[in-house]
C-alpha cells in the first residue's frame, strides 16, 4: 500500500493501521476472500485490474474482509494515478454499506410477504405516479379491473373502471393530498 492518506475512518473499518498493510498489496489484507469464504486471488480482483489497466471504476459493489475476518459489502470507486505513461498508485475511495444492504433485503421481505398476502386474498394494488400520470398496479389489479395485462396504466383507465360515486370519493381524497401534499390516506 503506497498511500499517501490512509484516513481513520479505513482503520476502523478495516481494523489496520496504516504500518499494518503498507509493505503489501491492500488486496491480501481487505479483499483475499470471497463471499463464500474462499480465495480471491489478486488476479481476479476488479480493483487491482482497474489499476493495471489504467480503468476508473465508480460506484462498484464488492466484499471486503476486516483484519478480523468479518466480510462486510462497500461500494467503492477507484482511479488510477500515473506518472509518464507508468502507474504509480491509485485513489481507492470505498464504504461500508451494510446497513443499505440491510435495508434492502428487509425491504425486499417485506415484499414478498405483501405479495404473498394479497395474491392469498386475491386484492389487487394500484400506486399513482402524480408526476407522471403513470400508475402501477398488480397482476392481480389489473385482472380485477379487466386492465391490460402489460402496458402503461393511467389513472383515467383506473377511474373507468371504478364505481362512479366511489370514483368521486377516490378524486377528492386525491385532491385534498395533492393540495396539502401529504398522503391521500390522512384524508379517508
Amino acid at each position: 500500500v503506497s498511500q499517501s492518506r490512509y484516513q481513520g475512518r479505513a482503520e476502523k473499518l478495516t481494523g489496520y493501521k496504516l504500518e499494518d498493510i503498507n509493505d503489501k498489496p491492500l488486496h491480501y489484507a481487505i479483499h483475499y476472500m470471497k463471499p463464500d469464504g474462499s480465495y480471491y486471488p489478486m488476479e481476479e480482483c476488479p480493483i487491482d485490474n482497474a489499476q493495471a489497466e489504467l480503468v476508473a471504476l465508480q460506484n462498484q459493489e464488492e466484499i471486503f474482509v476486516d483484519k478480523k475476518g468479518k466480510l462486510y459489502p462497500v461500494s467503492y470507486s477507484i482511479a488510477p494515478i500515473q506518472s509518464n505513461n507508468t502507474v504509480v498508485g491509485s485513489v481507492l475511495e470505498f464504504r461500508d454499506i451494510t446497513e443499505q444492504k440491510n435495508f434492502e433485503r428487509a425491504i425486499s421481505e417485506s415484499e414478498q410477504r405483501l405479495n404473498l398476502a394479497t395474491s392469498a386474498a386475491n386484492i389487487g394494488i394500484w400506486e399513482w405516479e402524480f408526476s407522471t400520470n403513470i400508475v402501477k398496479v398488480t397482476d392481480i389489479q389489473r385482472r380485477l379491473f379487466d386492465l391490460p395485462a402489460t402496458g402503461t396504466i393511467t389513472l383515467e383507465q383506473v377511474f373507468s373502471k371504478i364505481l362512479p360515486e366511489d370514483a368521486e370519493k377516490v378524486r377528492d381524497l386525491l385532491s385534498k393530498a395533492i393540495e396539502n401534499k401529504t398522503d391521500y390516506r390522512d384524508w379517508e
